[in-house]
């Protein structure tokens, strides 16, 4: 059974959009909105808050979050929230069903 949204939600927030594995910072998707339409509706303070680091120089270069789970369900593992980490597609999809 596929871990719901709300567990989801709650294993991002606790490990901070952060990939556990490579550190990568990924976003939530509201925020990705939110940037979409700054940067739509007023690109002058687009480019402030790019300035100040405040918001990635190109929306589609957001690191892409997944929730993982430590101990792979083929091998006996839950879906409590300590066998599961955020991690990015990248490192979830290379690590496979192997342990970090």
């Amino acid at each position: 059974m596929a871990i719901g949204a709300k567990l989801r939600f709650k294993i991002l927030k606790r490990d901070g959009y952060t990939c556990q594995y490579c550190f990568r910072k990924g976003v939530p998707e509201d925020q990705v909105i939110e940037d979409h339409k700054i940067r739509s509706e007023d690109p002058a303070l687009a480019k402030l808050m790019g300035s100040l680091n405040l918001m990635p120089e190109h929306p589609l270069e957001r690191v892409i979050l997944e929730v993982d789970h430590v101990t792979p369900k083929s091998d006996g593992g839950t879906d409590d929230e300590s066998n599961l980490v955020t991690s990015c597609l990248q490192c979830n999809r290379g690590k496979g069903k192997q342990r970090p």
